[in-house]
């Protein structure tokens, strides 16, 4: 079961973007900055850069090495084309990107778009560690919880993206594999718009419902209320 849902806020434009390919289990969402059309930019060729190198893994099954080279290529690309489009000089986009294949999950992320994983019988919720500065300041013990992190004038403030011009040596990219997942667990990736109204337990608890009416009540409420543009996927394995 998947499940979907992007909205551009009260932005004057849609800077997110986002890949479902329920065939090869692979999803990713990427949150575009940059102003006028560069975020937007960025998010979409990111993912084309990153799909279009994993399509050559066709026997088998990708690996956490292979995600890494595609994310780094796919900066290289977005170098290319900054140096052939000036006007995009400045663009840069997060990524979270999910894998799974027989029981392993390969999550891949830069920035502050998060993947988060809840266990089918409800026993346990894991998220990525975003690349940001209130998390930093969190892990430091000088913020004390995830409200704390989002009212901080800080909050938007990120440490690692893909950024056009950026070595691609430099790129940060956290990587994890999470073993023996089970028909039933979920997923979700989502860009920091999401979050901006729900907490990672609070998404984690809506999707275990199960219910499509507080899937769809979830969105609405974000569609009218979100500043942000706000990009959801929803995987149950």
């Amino acid at each position: 079961m998947i499940f979907s849902f992007q909205h551009i806020g009260k932005r004057d434009n849609q800077e997110d973007a986002y890949h479902i390919d329920a065939q090869k289990n692979l999803y990713i969402v990427c949150d575009g900055v940059g102003g006028m059309d560069a975020g937007e930019i960025a998010s979409n060729k990111v993912i084309q850069y990153v799909t279009e190198h994993l399509s050559r893994y066709t026997l088998n099954p990708l690996c956490t090495n292979c995600i890494i080279t595609a994310i780094k290529q796919a900066q290289s690309k977005l170098n290319e084309y900054v140096q052939n489009n000036p006007k995009a000089n400045g663009t840069a986009t997060t990524i979270a990107l999910l894998y799974y294949h027989n029981g392993t999950a390969i999550t891949a992320h830069s920035g502050d778009s998060k993947v988060i994983f809840a266990k089918k019988n409800g026993a346990g919720c894991w998220s990525t560690k975003d690349h940001s500065t209130v998390q930093e300041l969190y892990d430091a013990d000088i913020l004390k919880s995830e409200q704390e992190m989002k009212s901080h004038p800080l909050k938007n403030r990120i440490t690692s993206a893909i950024i056009a011009g950026q070595d691609p040596a430099k790129v940060t990219i956290a990587t994890h594999e999470l073993q023996n997942i089970e028909q039933g667990d979920i997923f979700l990736l989502c860009t920091d718009g999401v979050l901006e109204l729900y907490s990672t337990e609070e998404i984690s608890n809506i999707a275990l419902s199960r219910d499509h009416k507080k899937y769809d009540g979830m969105s609405k409420f974000i569609q009218s209320t979100s500043k942000d543009n706000s990009t959801l996927i929803l995987v149950e394995v």
